[in-house]
């Protein structure tokens, strides 16, 4: 297959290395995590080294691919840009275009079978707006957490592997180099990696530009597959070493056992569980996401839909009008819509400020304050 050249925004390159050195390492903001070495290598690039606290680059070794610059945390200037175009900061939760909650047309036997989700990426390719649907794999089914649906391939939306956070941006670097053709995607991710691929989009960063629409997932974070932190939580949710058949982490934790019995686990109990990584993101809601899914708020068999841009407001109407999803009014018609949209945010945010008391209780036994990316 051939590989596309990288192409920036409004035709320009992407940034590089270079452009790292200038506005990150010159002023002394470098905190030497490297991370942009570990994204240079991914793309077979050896144009920047580290020699004891110097960095060494070569540009005409330099694939200019940029995933170095957006990869760096102390690029404040990408975060910022983002929070202006999306309205991270408009209350707790974000930019609201539009708050309600959904279930597949077909009525999903149980509340955790993801059948929004579906019943949504099904309208995008049956309208022809997408070609390919990027989702979470089933645990041991791909390395970078996520697999691919293709138009005409059964739309199958399972949870993720649940102690493993998905390498979105590695899935879509490789789907890029092994395609010929762009192809129109649809994104499935959680809200580190949806913010990864905002910071690509905004720096032109390929294969970005091929993602059209983002639905991002509430999100508390990954489990942790530290040893002592893994057994913790098998202690915790199994005390009776009773089998456990399949985890799943949405709002709270719920845990089926191969007796057919199932456990809702408090997240409270569990903190010390969790990835440390993502007890410091506060993103429980996914703010940069077209649309935002989760189950916070919503009666069973319903899923809460956050729509947060124009596109994710078409998405939404257009699933909506062909009926591939009903819309609570039509079961809970009674209610007044705003008394009821105000219901389902006050619910994500008691979700977000759980999270919140998670992570400052991990920053307090760890003796320091909890630091919080937003």
């Amino acid at each position: 297959m051939a590989v596309r050249a990288p192409e920036g925004a409004a035709g320009q390159a992407p940034k590089t290395f270079e452009d790292l050195l200038r506005e990150v390492y010159g002023p002394g903001r470098c905190t030497f995590c490297l991370i942009c070495l570990d994204a240079c290598a991914r793309e077979g690039c050896d144009a920047a080294s580290v020699s004891g606290d110097t960095f060494e680059y070569t540009p005409a070794e330099c694939a200019t691919a940029g995933m170095c610059y957006v990869s760096c945390p102390e690029v404040e200037a990408l975060d910022l840009a983002l929070q202006t175009k999306y309205g991270t900061h408009d209350g707790p939760l974000g930019r609201v275009l539009r708050a309600t909650c959904l279930t597949s047309s077909a009525w999903a036997p149980r509340p955790d079978d993801r059948g929004t989700l579906r019943s949504i990426l099904t309208y995008l390719f049956e309208s022809g707006q997408i070609d390919a649907a990027v989702v979470p794999a089933s645990p041991g089914t791909n390395p970078t957490g996520h697999a691919l649906i293709r138009r005409g391939d059964p739309v199958d939306v399972r949870r993720g592997d649940p102690f493993r956070k998905p390498h979105t941006v590695r899935f879509l670097r490789d789907l890029w180099h092994s395609e010929g053709e762009p192809l129109r995607l649809a994104l499935v991710s959680t809200p580190c990696q949806t913010r990864m691929v905002r910071r690509m989009q905004l720096n032109g960063v390929p294969p970005s530009q091929d993602v059209v629409l983002i639905i991002g997932e509430f999100c508390y974070g990954a489990l942790s597959n530290a040893r002592w932190k893994r057994g913790f939580f098998e202690r915790a949710v199994s005390p009776q070493g009773r089998l456990i058949e399949s985890i799943d982490v949405p709002d709270d934790v719920l845990v089926r056992y191969y007796d057919g019995t199932e456990a809702r686990i408090d997240l409270d109990d569990l903190y010390l569980a969790f990835d440390s990584s993502c007890l410091s993101c506060l993103d429980y809601s996914n703010r940069l996401a077209d649309l935002s899914v989760g189950r916070a708020g919503s009666p069973a068999g319903f899923e809460t839909v956050l729509v947060r841009t124009k596109a994710g407001l078409r998405a939404l109407e257009g699933a909506t009008s062909g009926e591939y999803v009903l819309d609570w009014s039509a079961v809970f018609g009674r209610e007044d819509p705003e008394t009821f949209a105000g219901r389902l945010l006050t619910a994500v945010e008691a979700k977000l400020l759980a999270k919140a008391r998670l992570s400052r209780r991990v920053g307090r036994r760890k003796g320091r304050p909890a630091r919080f990316r937003t």
